[in-house]
């Protein structure tokens, strides 16, 4: 079994009618997220495409709703779905929520289909764990079984179908744009941290910008590859490497400081902080032309003190017994968000 990047529906469908015989073999667990328009319209595309056209057994489950990320609990359900009706193939489609769902689901399992139709989605899609809320410590915590092979890039086992403008948009619509700022951040953090980052990153947010006005509709595919390069390089914490700062806070503070954001909106919202003092003029003057192209990046900030921000980060910490950065580099990015100090 080959890992496979495609684009879009087309390119989806091309993977599955190539080897229908496999993809036939045992039923397929459909995870469908609901959300906006873009989510809802991927997960009536796939599942025409996987039930009507191809013919494929499909057990279609979408109990998440519209769900942030999904519970240690519906992850515990979905297992227990999937032994239940003999799966042997997971198929997640839409939000971030059903990514991540998808990918804690699939342990075990024979194939790993995902079709992520948002930008964080996109970014889930690539991350060596599942992020998930546990609610009795009202935090998010990474995916407790052993980080899967079968949901990198570098593996088998995995079709990522990455969406098309069809799906998700023209490149010039503000999320696309946001994306463009997390994605410099958590390179500015990288730097920031002192450690190195996948030059592609950059190589492909640097074809995006220069695309998106001119040539918009060749803009959007270095965008997702760059955001899904994210995912694949984050680290966490959880062996001797230290947690990146973007996904301490985004972990630590979109459950309880900022529940209505996602974490693409989080890493952007570090953007213009990391700039005012980061040791790389080449990250800077990326930011300031990606300023000079769509105006500042948005800011998440609440009316609590760095102080009370780190406090939540170290709570966090504690949840996932994890290694984090020093207090210098937590405390100098959670000032992004504060407006007391």
């Amino acid at each position: 079994m080959k890992r496979q990047l495609v684009i879009g529906m087309k390119g989806l469908r091309k993977v599955l009618q190539s080897d229908q015989g496999r993809f036939a073999a045992a039923p397929i667990l459909l995870i469908e997220s609901a959300g906006n328009k873009p989510v809802e319209e991927a997960c009536k595309h796939v599942h025409f495409t996987l039930a009507e056209q191809l013919g494929f057994r499909t057990v279609v489950s979408n109990s998440l709703g519209e769900s942030a990320l999904p519970t240690l609990q519906s992850v515990e359900q979905q297992q227990k779905l999937a032994a239940r009706v003999g799966a042997g193939i997971v198929c997640a489609v839409g939000s971030e929520a059903a990514i991540h769902l998808g990918k804690a689901v699939s342990e075990g399992m024979d194939e790993l289909i995902l079709f992520p139709a948002s930008y964080p989605a996109v970014m889930a899609s690539t991350m060596e764990r599942s992020l998930m809320i546990d609610t009795k410590e009202e935090t998010i915590v990474p995916d407790t079984a052993p980080a899967k092979k079968e949901v990198t890039l570098t593996d088998y086992g995995i079709t990522l179908a990455l969406p098309d403008k069809s799906i998700i948009g023209p490149p010039t619509e503000s999320s696309a744009r946001e994306s463009a700022f997390a994605i410099l951040a958590f390179c500015m953090a990288r730097k920031y941290q002192g450690s190195p980052f996948n030059g592609e990153i950059i190589t492909k947010l640097e074809s995006f910008l220069s695309l998106v006005d001119e040539q918009p509709n060749d803009a959007l595919e270095p965008l997702l590859i760059s955001l899904s390069l994210v995912g694949e390089d984050m680290k966490w914490g959880l062996g001797r490497e230290r947690r990146d700062i973007p996904l301490a806070i985004l972990a630590s503070l979109l459950p309880k400081i900022f529940p209505n954001s996602n974490p693409v909106a989080a890493m952007a919202s570090l953007a213009s902080t990391l700039a005012q003092d980061n040791n790389s003029s080449e990250l800077v003057d990326l930011f300031h032309r990606l300023v000079g192209a769509f105006g500042e990046p948005s800011a998440l900030i609440c009316n609590q003190s760095v102080d009370a921000l780190m406090g939540v980060v170290r709570e966090n910490q504690a949840a996932w017994n994890c290694l984090d950065a020093g207090k210098v580099a937590l405390t100098h990015c959670l000032s992004a968000h504060s407006l007391v100090d």
